[in-house]
């Protein structure tokens, strides 16, 4: 079980210029702390498979489909034993004003170590409304 950053990047033999949360050792576009975040491995190169497969993927960055009522719905894996990290879905109809659902996740355990969340905007957009959806994770800790 890895529950820190530093575990993690000690884990994955990141140091020096490669360790920090915001360094990128693949050259891929996806820092050190979105792929701790996500079940990312560090020294992987992803290209289309870095998204979340939504159901059934272990790995990846959130997913987001918009299901036919219309209505956004965000799915992420989040890690279970890290204390200090706190994921969020929020939601926007303007990319200023952000607010969670309104709705209840629905979380699955993927296994000891991760746990899906799927969240759907309990707003009810017409056919010509502009939703946004993104997951925000927060460290009360240091990373």
């Amino acid at each position: 079980m890895v529950d820190s950053f530093a575990k993690w990047t000690n884990s994955n033999h990141l140091n020096g210029a490669a360790a920090p949360a915001d360094a990128n050792p693949a050259g891929d576009g996806i820092s050190n702390l979105l792929k701790y975040l996500f079940g990312l491995d560090p020294n992987q190169q992803y290209g289309d498979d870095r998204y979340l497969v939504p159901g059934t993927g272990t790995h990846g960055l959130p997913s987001v489909t918009v299901l036919p009522e219309p209505r956004l719905k965000v799915e992420n894996i989040r890690r279970r034993h890290a204390p200090d990290l706190t994921y969020s879905v929020l939601f926007s109809s303007d990319l200023t004003a952000w607010e969670d659902s309104g709705g209840t996740p629905v979380v699955t355990v993927i296994d000891n170590d991760w746990e899906r969340v799927v969240v759907v905007d309990a707003s009810s957009a017409g056919p010509f409304t502009v939703r946004f959806g993104k997951c925000v994770a927060t460290d009360s800790g240091d990373f």
